[in-house]
């Protein structure tokens, strides 16, 4: 099988990362001070697919590093049913990788035209998107080429990081990107480790992925990584709202891929095992505690990190898990017909 675009695309993260720490910090800083001197009450985010788990990452950034309240634009209103919701005291956050998304760039369209603030995150500075928010409105992710896998991997970790040192820079503190890009080099050697994990599941065909709080958004990203490399049904629940109705679908054909890593809910997930395991669905536990990687029947140590970085760590490991969980499976991401 000839070398799959997604793996060198995930390959090129960290010289991302170096390059948005060099070229994107004023671009983050520009934008840090408009949110200073609007001082807003809400914050709304208008983003889809895989922009949209970066955007449900910052949703808990900016609640609990800036006590600020996200909401997520509803994109039909805009398309669709042209009943725009009034966004006073509000800044809006327009978020796509090539900044062409039907919906995001009406979003956008409509609350400019409204004379609300509106910022920018893409990878395209001559997009749609880029030319209605203009240039000092935009954060550029930084990740060079457009990707050329359908599915996107260095634009969401960068965006996720750009949230991160927006939030930061808000609070007028400087992030060093340096963890970041430390722990994007522990999760990549563990590459080999990752393939043999994905080998386990390669005759399944459900996965349910779980994750709570920072990590909700991990979940969701993986469970939509695996559907576009591996051609399977997967699923991204909150560890929480799992036990409302979701946890009677598991059994023994569905594994759960359980992201807990040390934080205030990492309780609520070791108390979750039991129930998961009464249903005699296999765990793969990602995780940088001891006692959490020891219930699973299969464990990923994630790098033991602040919190707000975990589930970076978790997405780098989603990505590693489906590319080689879609070539166990011998599927050929490179086919134009893929998608």
């Amino acid at each position: 099988m000839t070398q799959q675009k997604m793996i060198k695309e995930i390959n090129e993260m960290v010289p991302t990362l170096e390059r948005l720490d060099r070229e994107g910090r004023e671009d983050v800083e520009r934008v840090a001070r408009k949110f200073q001197q609007i001082d807003p009450s809400l914050v709304v985010e208008s983003s889809r697919g895989s922009s949209l788990h970066a955007s449900i990452y910052g949703q808990y950034l900016f609640g609990s590093l800036l006590g600020i309240p996200v909401a997520r634009a509803l994109g039909s209103l805009y398309t669709d049913y042209g009943q725009y919701p009034k966004l006073q005291k509000a800044i809006v956050v327009a978020m796509s990788s090539r900044g062409e998304t039907e919906d995001v760039c009406a979003t956008a369209r409509q609350t400019v035209k409204d004379g609300v603030p509106t910022i920018g995150i893409s990878n395209e500075v001559e997009s749609t998107l880029s030319g209605i928010v203009g240039a000092d409105n935009l954060i550029r992710m930084c990740a060079g080429a457009p990707e050329e896998s359908y599915a996107f991997t260095k634009t969401v970790t960068s965006s996720m990081t750009i949230l991160l040192m927006l939030a930061h820079a808000i609070r007028n503190e400087r992030f060093d990107i340096k963890p970041v890009i430390d722990l994007f080099n522990d999760v990549l050697a563990h590459e080999d480790e990752i393939a043999r994990l994905a080998e386990h599941f390669q005759y399944t065909s459900d996965f349910v992925m779980l994750g709570t709080g920072y990590n909700y958004s991990t979940a969701l990203e993986a469970a939509l990584k695996v559907k576009e490399t591996c051609l399977l049904h997967s699923e991204g629940i909150s560890a929480v709202e799992v036990l409302h109705g979701p946890i009677s679908i598991l059994n023994r054909e569905i594994p759960v891929m359980l992201f807990a890593p040390s934080d205030p809910s990492l309780k609520h997930n070791i108390e979750l095992v039991a129930r998961i395991k009464a249903k005699q669905a296999r765990i793969l536990m990602v995780s940088n505690d001891e006692q959490a990687l020891g219930l699973g029947n299969f464990s990923f140590r994630l790098p033991s990190v602040d919190p707000t970085l975990a589930p970076i760590a978790g997405v780098v490991f989603a990505q590693l898990f489906a590319y080689h969980l879609s070539q166990a499976r011998q599927i050929d991401t490179n086919d134009p017909q893929f998608c």
